[in-house]
């Protein structure tokens, strides 16, 4: 599910950190929030501040 915004895989995901300003919030999401929290955490190590993951995952917004 995309809903918007860059996608960058998690493997080429600490290679690519120059496509995400460090200006503008940024919110990560994957589907269980297990990889985008990993990648929050790698944003913050690298002077990002304004970082938010969606806890649990983009299944969390999916209806039934």
């Amino acid at each position: 599910v995309n809903i918007g915004g860059i996608n960058i895989p998690m493997s080429q995901f600490a290679s690519r950190l120059e496509l995400i300003d460090k200006e503008n919030t940024v919110v990560l999401y994957c589907t269980s929030g297990i990889r985008s929290s990993h990648a929050a955490k790698i944003l913050l190590q690298n002077g990002f501040s304004k970082v938010f993951n969606l806890k649990n995952g983009i299944v969390q917004l999916t209806i039934p």
